[in-house]
């Protein structure tokens, strides 16, 4: 029964895990991504986990409470008053639009959902979990945004507290399964008891740990424990107390009744197991009531030993190891390479200096210059590729508008066709552009070489600088047309845009 219980939390419950945890992924992928790279790190004062958390409740507001969607205006009219009145930040003209949609399309993901591999030992599979915070939809020629369920449930996520004691809630459970008579069950919330038990033992050995370290942080840690666990004490030993009567009377039950074979067994094993849960709880108890005793002595030890005559270096980098600090180590070593101030000179050094003859050649030790490696990574290929391919997609399409002014994405996809005959509609990179594309509703190139603010834009401005010349002055607005479709590989469809050049 044991066995089972552990394999079937490793391997059947490991995919519901995943799940769960997968609305944490994008928020520490934004962690890592940051300020520092975006305009040579001008904002990294900026806190990146402050502003999604920030942003988030400014989704909830609007899509739970005030139920209405919300449109980029709003976005940005609200991340404006953030980087003013929390970093202080007042950008210019040239550069806040940057900022503010930088932070929004690292929040979106360019558009893409977040994903990430996990393996799944149920089926022996490499599955793929896919989760976004912020989700949007074209209606009336507008883009709303809205929070996406799992974004909500991430939020919520971060402000849990707990309250109450876990044991006693475990406890309650299992009085209504003995009640019900289902005692499998209550064998599997006996064990959920043992966990928790296991648990405030092993922080209080943690504790323990950092007492005889830290006497001020130990006695910090102990307090908090000591705050959480006395108000629970009494309530889960009358709890204890209840179940072992309802298990007794189950007991009592069966052997009148002459129960035998696996009911009984599961009775006779619910019965030992309470009673093996209800030692460890009172060993739980014990060992508190000695750490309280522990913390005094530690006080009282600190306060005799506050000025110690010598270092113990073992100790010293063993808790550097421990608190994984090792920067630490530039104060215990400075002191041993301070310079020394009273200097003395042997007179017997004399004879030695005048005797002393320095060799007349000495070989030098040869320089070898060895090369750097440079690493390039699978996103830097992939970026590099579609900047590539975006900038012959997009020549096709700036030729036509030069031509003729207008031109429908129904006729880009024949003309690709015909000019990319690779199969073109079945690339990726294909329909990236046109996502991409679609993100604005209107292009100045002369601004974009200038100022390039998304993905696509900054491959616009490359590509001006090299066919500028030909291309200066242009400017074009994408008109949505959702009542028209276009059928692609008679697979799929997609709306029809009408891409038309603009004199202003």
């Amino acid at each position: 029964m044991d066995n089972y219980i552990l394999m079937n939390d490793m391997i059947q419950a490991h995919q519901e895990r995943m799940m769960h945890l997968k609305r944490y992924y994008p928020f520490f992928r934004l962690m890592d991504t940051g300020f520092a790279q975006y305009r040579d790190g001008r904002y990294g004062k900026l806190d990146m986990s402050y502003i999604v958390l920030a942003v988030l409740r400014f989704f909830i507001e609007y899509n739970h409470f005030q139920d209405k969607p919300v449109r980029y205006g709003d976005y940005r009219e609200f991340m404006a008053g953030v980087l003013i009145r929390d970093f202080d930040v007042n950008p210019d003209d040239a550069d806040e639009d940057g900022i503010i949609q930088y932070i929004f399309d690292k929040m979106c993901n360019e558009g893409r959902p977040f994903a990430f591999d996990y393996f799944d030992p149920a089926s022996h599979q490499t599955k793929t979990l896919r989760v976004r915070l912020i989700e949007s939809e074209l209606k009336e020629q507008q883009v709303l945004y809205r929070i996406s369920a799992d974004g909500v449930a991430f939020y919520l996520d971060t402000k849990e507290v707990r309250e109450e004691s876990n044991i006693s809630i475990a406890q309650l459970l299992l009085e209504k399964m003995i009640k019900a008579r289902n005692f499998k069950g209550g064998l599997e919330v006996i064990g959920r008891i043992n966990m928790e038990v296991g648990r405030l033992l092993q922080e209080r050995r943690e504790i323990q740990v950092l007492l005889n370290r830290h006497v001020k942080e130990g006695l910090e840690a102990l307090e908090q424990y000591h705050s959480r666990l006395l108000q629970w004490f009494e309530e889960e030993q009358r709890l204890f107390v209840s179940n072992m009567a309802l298990s007794a009377q189950a007991v009592q039950k069966m052997e009148a009744s002459h129960v035998t074979g696996e009911a009984a067994d599961e009775v006779y094993r619910l019965d030992t197991a309470l009673k093996n849960a209800m030692k460890k709880h009172g060993e739980l108890m014990n060992a508190y009531v000695q750490m309280q005793k522990a913390g005094d002595e530690a006080l009282e030890r600190a306060k005799r030993t506050r000025f110690k005559s010598s270092v113990d270096f073992m100790d010293i980098g063993r808790r550097m190891i421990e608190a994984d600090h090792p920067e630490l180590l530039v104060h215990m070593v400075m002191p041993l390479l301070a310079p020394k101030i009273g200097k003395t000179f042997a007179m017997t050094k004399l004879d030695d200096l005048l005797l002393y003859k320095p060799e007349e050649t000495a070989a030098g030790e040869p320089v070898r210059k060895e090369k750097e490696q440079m690493y390039v990574y699978e996103d830097e290929l992939a970026e590099e590729r579609m900047k590539d391919n975006f900038g012959y997609l997009l020549k096709v399409l700036l030729d036509q508008l030069k031509k003729k002014g207008s031109v429908t994405l129904d006729y880009m996809n024949y003309l690709y066709s015909v000019k990319f005959p690779d199969q073109i509609l079945r690339n990726g990179d294909y329909y990236a552009f046109v996502v991409h594309l679609s993100q604005k509703d209107y292009y100045d190139l002369d601004r974009i070489r200038q100022h390039p603010d998304t993905f696509l834009e900054d491959t616009m401005a490359q590509f001006m600088k090299e066919y500028g010349d030909d291309y200066a002055g242009l400017k074009f607005r994408l008109i949505y047309l959702p009542d028209e479709t276009i059928e692609i590989l008679e697979q799929f469809e997609m709306s029809n845009i009408r891409f038309e050049r603009a004199e202003e």
